[in-house]
């Protein structure tokens, strides 16, 4: 995906407004300021060979696994053990791990298809050896990325109250021991053994969720909402969502999961007339006369000129005959016309399955639609989300970006932290294991993200929310969060040599 700025950037828009870009507001995480982002990419560690990390609130790990995998997803188990207080005789000791206190098994079962059965299984032992269940949400523990990779990361809070006995908050030295443990035998494979100094935890004092506001948009910005609302539940709740669509305030939503029902760009359109904030708005679904099942739809209160392809066959060589779940639409823009997309991939399955192919044929569908639509109508640029639902490859998004950025290069997905959440990408979830499925890609040789972020008003404090005139679960309504980005033209300033 680019990284090198054009200097012929929208030369198709006649109307282009160069603006510098706008500061990070409170609320919002700036890059750079030293908070590692949980994606598993590891460019953002500054010592090659670290690999365990903790400091006053946070316990951070990384570790890479001999294959590729989807990490929750796999036939085998990814246990971390850690010794948090240093103690080889309390704990819990097996295999030749010893004095192991905090026991984190990433896909314990390889049953899939049985719900009840926790993706993410974490134990705490006591100076005895005796166990008992720690709840994922409580811990704050979050694993990235979500699709397949080698290299992964781990992070969780050592604020969690119930597990000051096995030493989390001390000071001192702690252990982490990583290993693969098949789901069909007895048979390991060892990973690392990692050791870190830890300072002691900080649990009085604010924290960034304290201080988390809602930032707004800056002048000249074009903001765009990726949101999946969880099939239908905006009309039967929809105070919750209306709440949350008027604080956000945006220029355009990419929508997922609208309704299982027959719908159209209209009835959608007469939502936000009367829930979304004003505007004039208008929306475009998969077929403007109505598609059952698809859910996904383009709502926009700049003005929309044009409609993409309805019905994309994604020609699947797989059990699913369905249409893409796929709806584009041309809209007037600022800095010229624009494709705005979304997208709903097919959900479940892991690296290289079923599930997988067909995402990776709907992606490839998607690619042409978006490429056929920018060139028809004369788009100046082209912004694509929604659902990725990435448990296997992320070649279903290199497939779909490929090509569409203002200097033919590929799309960049924008990294939108959780408001009040440092370094948190997480967008799906209401409880337990969180994990981000829902993203937005940008052309970054014209345009630059002045911010990007999710709303999780779970984790907002109290005087924020009332400041907005949101409610607490107002976007525990869904069990998607609202991936928000802010898209500003590259300054000249920007395009040229900093120094």
């Amino acid at each position: 995906m680019n990284r090198t700025p054009s200097l012929a950037i929208l030369t198709t828009a006649a109307c282009l407004l160069v603006l510098p870009l706008t500061a990070t507001p409170a609320g919002a995480q700036a890059p750079g300021d030293g908070v590692r982002l949980i994606d598993g990419r590891w460019d953002d560690w500054a010592d090659d060979d670290t690999r365990f990390v903790v400091d006053e609130h946070h316990v951070t790990l990384r570790f890479e696994t001999p294959d590729e995998r989807t990490l929750l997803r796999h036939g085998q188990t990814v246990v971390v053990a850690l010794d948090t207080d240093g103690e080889a005789q309390s704990g819990r000791s097996e295999r030749g791990i010893e004095g192991a206190d905090l026991w984190i098994e990433l896909n314990p079962t390889r049953d899939e298809a049985d719900r009840r059965t926790p993706a993410v299984r974490v134990t705490a032992y006591n100076r005895r050896g005796r166990g008992s269940q720690v709840d994922v949400g409580d811990l704050g523990l979050h694993t990235a990325p979500t699709h397949a990779s080698r290299r992964f990361e781990l992070r969780f809070d050592r604020g969690e109250w119930r597990l000051q006995a096995i030493g989390l908050h001390d000071a001192g030295p702690m252990r982490a021991m990583v290993w693969l443990q098949d789901h069909d035998s007895e048979s390991t494979t060892p990973i690392g053994v990692y050791t870190a100094d830890a300072p002691a935890a900080t649990l009085d004092g604010p924290t960034p969720a304290d201080e988390a506001t809602l930032p707004e948009k800056p002048e000249g910005a074009i903001r765009v909402v990726s949101w999946n609302t969880l099939w239908g539940s905006q009309l039967e709740r929809p105070q919750r969502f209306s709440r949350l669509a008027k604080a956000i305030d945006a220029d355009v939503y990419l929508l997922q999961e609208w309704s299982n029902e027959p719908y159209t760009g209209e009835s959608v359109a007469e939502w936000f007339e009367r829930y979304g904030g004003p505007g004039d708005w208008a929306a475009v679904t998969t077929s403007n006369s109505g598609s059952r099942g698809s859910g996904v739809a383009v709502a926009s209160r700049l003005p929309l000129l044009a409609a993409g392809p309805a019905d994309l066959d994604a020609r699947s060589r797989t059990r699913w005959t369905f249409p893409i779940r796929f709806a584009g639409a041309v809209i007037e823009t600022a800095y010229g016309p624009a494709v705005f997309a979304t997208v709903h991939h097919k959900a479940g399955g892991r690296l290289g399955a079923a599930e997988d192919q067909r995402r990776l044929e709907e992606s490839a569908a998607i690619q042409r639609a978006m490429a056929s639509m920018r060139e028809s109508h004369g788009a100046a640029f082209v912004v694509y989300g929604g659902d990725f639902n990435l448990n296997g490859t992320f070649d279903v998004v290199d497939r779909a970006v490929a090509g569409l950025d203002t200097d033919d290069s590929a799309l960049t997905l924008a990294d939108a932290e959780v408001l009040g959440r440092p370094g948190l990408l997480y967008t799906h979830g209401r409880s337990g294991s969180k994990r981000r499925l829902d993203y937005i890609s940008y052309p970054d040789a014209a345009f630059a993200p002045a911010q990007a972020f999710v709303v999780d008003t779970t984790v907002l404090p109290g005087e924020t929310l009332r400041a907005l005139g949101l409610n607490k679960n107002d976007s525990a309504a869904s069990d998607h969060l609202p991936v928000v980005v802010d898209l500003v033209p590259i300054s000249e300033a920007t395009r040229s040599d900093p120094e």
